[in-house]
């Protein structure tokens, strides 16, 4: 399989929506986390995402989008696994500040 983190970019988001261009991704309430994941072969079972180390969902089916919501300021890891049919796994991650 062939998994990427599609969005969010290196923007400024609120709620959800894309204020300006930034260095990096900061979000001040919550921006929802897009994956493009494929596999040729034997097509893609699932896709999990997790956050600082932490599982927050497991999606089976396209779209496979999730909302993360922010509570604080930091900078978060966010991680993404997509698993074929057959067991074979590829990962992107990201690093996204959050104010509030």
């Amino acid at each position: 399989p062939e998994v990427s983190i599609a969005s969010p970019g290196n923007h400024i988001y609120f709620s959800n929506t894309m204020i300006l261009p930034f260095f990096a991704p900061v979000v001040m309430k919550s921006v929802e986390i897009n994956i493009d994941a494929v596999d040729d072969e034997t097509g893609i079972d699932y896709v999990t995402i997790s956050v600082d180390g932490e599982q927050q969902t497991t999606i089976h089916h396209e779209p496979y989008t999730w909302m993360f919501e922010v509570s604080g300021f930091g900078q978060h890891e966010i991680l993404v696994e997509g698993y074929d049919i057959v067991g074979n796994s590829d990962s992107d991650e990201m690093m996204i500040w959050t104010l509030f």
